[in-house]
């Protein structure tokens, strides 16, 4: 599902422009390279060539349900692989 990272994105924008007080590119880039906020996806930060720092989890449909199985210290399940078909799952 990808609607807590678009809405972490919105965040992570509004937060910046509201700290470059102004809306001209440049400022907001800079402010948003400063950012540590705590997003509803958890906490992102960015390094100094402005990639992001940003909690990720990887998902597997198993027994008809989507599980966990990334990163471990989740309590993530057991990768199935090869996955099996769609049909299967």
């Amino acid at each position: 599902m990808i609607v807590g990272p678009a809405y972490a994105c919105v965040q992570i924008t509004a937060n910046a422009i509201e700290r470059a007080g102004k809306l001209d590119p440049g400022a907001i880039r800079d402010a948003m390279a400063t950012t540590s906020l705590q997003t509803v996806i958890g906490p992102v930060r960015f390094r100094p060539d402005g990639t992001g720092i940003v909690p990720t989890v990887f998902v597997q449909w198993q027994a008809g349900k989507q599980e966990l199985v990334w990163p471990k210290d989740l309590g993530a399940g057991r990768v199935v692989y090869p996955a099996p078909r769609w049909r299967d799952r």
